[in-house]
């Protein structure tokens, strides 16, 4: 599920100033899972989100799995342009292993940066090494996916707010772009693979 907030409330004195720009990612939640959508979730955090956001409601993704469909959201191709047509590490149709994504690729934050964007990525990245992608972003804080998330989605928010306040103070007042990606609500997925932890309520 993608949230994009453009604008963000920073007040413009100029009709050439841009927008800032943040992009919150959770992972694996169907377009439907909030209160926003369909009042059987209760999710009233993410309702207020929605209340200030674009939110795509005729949206599809290029991929149902993880990795090709980020590889989409942040180049833009189409995940048989990047390469990345499964899950990176794991095996294509053809028996071979799929690579990260790509040196060639620039990334939203690639193109942000030079444009005079202060840009940071908080959060899941999935498309294997991040190599010089990693250029694009003034704060970095990538967590990787193989053998579990290494950093917790409330870690992800604490970074996130430092990034929103450092900027809110910016003499400069220079556009920013933030990409926050979770990777709840993915580990739900988990039920009927693993044991529950105890009795589910009825």
């Amino acid at each position: 599920m993608l949230f994009m907030l453009p604008g963000c409330s920073r007040e413009t004195d100029s009709e050439t100033s841009r927008p800032n720009i943040l992009l919150v990612v959770s992972d694996q939640q169907h377009y439907q899972a909030f209160g926003a959508v369909d009042s059987f979730f209760s999710t009233p955090s993410l309702d207020a989100l929605a209340s200030e956001s674009t939110l795509f409601t005729r949206a599809f993704v290029t991929s149902p799995q993880c990795s090709p469909s980020r590889s989409s959201i942040y180049t833009g191709y189409y995940p048989h342009k990047t390469g990345v047509v499964g899950n990176t590490g794991s095996i294509d149709a053809a028996g071979r292993r799929i690579s990260r994504l790509d040196d060639s690729f620039r990334t939203i934050g690639e193109y942000l940066k030079p444009a005079g964007y202060v840009t940071a990525y908080v959060g899941k990245w999935h498309l294997g090494d991040v190599g010089r992608h990693a250029q694009g972003y003034d704060t970095r804080v990538f967590s990787t996916v193989k053998g579990g998330d290494s950093i917790p989605d409330r870690e992800k928010t604490r970074h996130a707010l430092a990034f929103l306040d450092a900027m809110s103070s910016d003499p400069a007042k220079r556009p920013f772009a933030l990409f926050l990606n979770y990777t709840a609500p993915h580990t739900i997925y988990g039920y009927g693979i693993k044991p529950p932890p105890g009795r589910l309520p009825h």
